[in-house]
């Protein structure tokens, strides 16, 4: 799919609030409602928008402290990549994992009460 400027305001906008009604995003946007509306579905059914989401305040669920960690395996191959990240799913503390280059293979972010918790 080839996105143009109004695609890509619409983006923007969803970015910033997910949670705009399809009236205030037309007008954010520039365009009426059922052309806006289409758009939308349009990006949602070709896979550039995947789904939307909350946000949460960690400290407000008891989980204030992030801790960023950088994993080292012992052997980057593709079997070891799928066992580590299918362990990591499972962890729900784990709230990001991202495959790295250079000297160590991921990084991970972590939430815990305190640091006796991590």
């Amino acid at each position: 799919m080839s996105l143009d400027t109004i695609d890509l305001r619409i983006l923007r906008e969803l970015q910033q609030d997910a949670r705009l009604s399809n009236v205030a995003l037309a007008e954010a946007v520039g365009l009426s409602q059922s052309p806006c509306l289409r758009r939308v579905r349009l990006l949602e059914d070709t896979g550039v928008v995947l789904g939307y989401t909350a946000l949460v305040d960690q400290r407000k669920v008891g989980l204030p402290v992030s801790v960023f960690v950088s994993v080292k395996l012992e052997k980057q191959r593709e079997e070891a990549l799928a066992r580590f990240e299918e362990a990591v799913r499972g962890c729900p503390e784990v709230l990001e994992c991202y495959l790295m280059t250079g000297p160590r293979d991921y990084l991970l972010r972590v939430v815990a009460r305190d640091l006796a918790d991590y």
